[in-house]
């Protein structure tokens, strides 16, 4: 599970974000503001507007990284996003800041001050290029032993994608910033750290990252294919690693939330539901005989807070499964009888009818055993 240190600086993206748009106060000899015509340049930036940038840029990453109060230390974060917060800010400008910004914040997040590093990361994904978000993803792999920044970085490419092509993306800013071979290189980067993952709520953050590129719109059909199958192939080793536990396993957790990623993929991209309808159904399936290999685990009568945390945690995939099974085979065999009654599974499970629940389940089993599913 998540380290305390983990917790409490995971709510640092979100809080600070929160805070604040006025202008920074850190006094430094470069400028303190840029001027609208570098901001919302459409052409390469002049010689003397780059040199304005560098020095901008250059004063406050140096704030950021040797400054020693606190608020020296925000106001130089707060500078360096606002540009990006305006709505004004072109690609022109984007790349020109990228190209000056990256090195500096590259050796505050590889630096050993886990909140300078953190907040170096917030920049990376407002300047949201190809490489900028290479430093965020860089900080996913187990090779970083910070669990911190490891939970940091999940949570802040999240929301860089969700400000790129997500619910806040600005209505100026609707076309993706990366291209799709560039969304691919940050699929993989994901699914590489996801798949070695041991910490819960930074897979948890990853696989939202993953749904994100596979079902907002924007991005191309192979990129989202990608995303999308790669999510299911997390899924499908947590589940693994689940049904291989004599007790009950926290990932389940993974596999719930998973679930609702999927229920939100289906709804928004309905274009998709012939090709991703094969790939969910058998997961589902999946999910339901790993619980009830869990059953007596699950089940157990046990009084502590963890007992019934697990119940919970189990209902909840079990139920999960059973509504999305429904919804998807109602799409694609959209004449066909239901398979089982509605609620079968889940009341069964809940009424702890263990044959009941096993009967519907090898249903839905030989259901999507033929087409079409296979």
């Amino acid at each position: 599970m998540t380290t305390p240190k983990a917790f409490l600086l995971g709510a640092v993206f979100v809080s600070l974000l929160a805070g604040s748009t006025a202008l920074a106060r850190v006094p430094q000899s470069g400028p303190t503001t840029l001027p609208d015509r570098i901001i919302n340049a459409t052409e390469a930036l002049s010689g003397a507007d780059q040199g304005v940038l560098a020095k901008f840029i250059e004063g406050y990453t140096n704030s950021l990284e040797t400054a020693k109060d606190s608020a020296t230390i925000e106001d130089a974060r707060r500078a360096l996003i606002e540009p990006f917060r305006t709505g004004l800010a072109r690609p022109a400008f984007r790349n020109a800041f990228s190209n000056a910004a990256v090195k500096p914040l590259k050796r505050i997040i590889e630096g050993t001050d886990t909140r300078r590093a953190i907040l170096a990361m917030q920049v990376a994904a407002f300047i949201a290029t190809k490489d900028s978000l290479a430093l965020i993803t860089s900080r996913l792999s187990d090779t970083e032993k910070d669990v911190a920044k490891r939970q940091n970085a999940a949570s802040t490419i999240g929301h860089a994608l969700e400000n790129m092509i997500g619910s806040n993306a600005r209505p100026e800013e609707t076309a993706p910033r990366l291209n799709d071979v560039d969304f691919d290189g940050v699929t993989r980067a994901i699914t590489a750290a996801a798949e070695k993952e041991t910490e819960v709520t930074i897979t948890l953050q990853e696989l939202k990252a993953l749904s994100i590129i596979a079902s907002r719109s924007g991005i191309g059909a192979k990129s989202a294919t990608l995303a999308r199958a790669n999510h299911v192939t997390i899924v499908e080793s947590v589940l693994n690693r689940v049904a291989a536990s004599k007790a009950p396993d926290v990932g389940i957790r993974i596999v719930t939330a998973a679930i609702g990623d999927f229920q939100r993929q289906w709804t928004r991209a309905p274009a998709t539901h012939a090709t991703v309808g094969p790939v969910i159904a058998p997961l589902l399936v999946k999910v339901l005989k790993t619980s009830a290999a869990q059953w007596d685990a699950a089940h157990g009568a046990g009084s502590g807070e963890g007992d019934d945390v697990a119940k919970r945690d189990y209902a909840d995939a079990v139920a999960g499964s059973e509504v999305l099974l429904r919804v998807v085979d109602s799409r694609l065999r959209s004449n066909a009888a239901a398979v089982t009654a509605e609620r079968a599974i889940i009341g069964a499970w809940d009424a702890g009818d263990r044959k009941a629940f096993e009967e519907a389940v090898a249903k839905w089993e030989k259901v999507v055993s033929e087409k079409p599913y296979r």
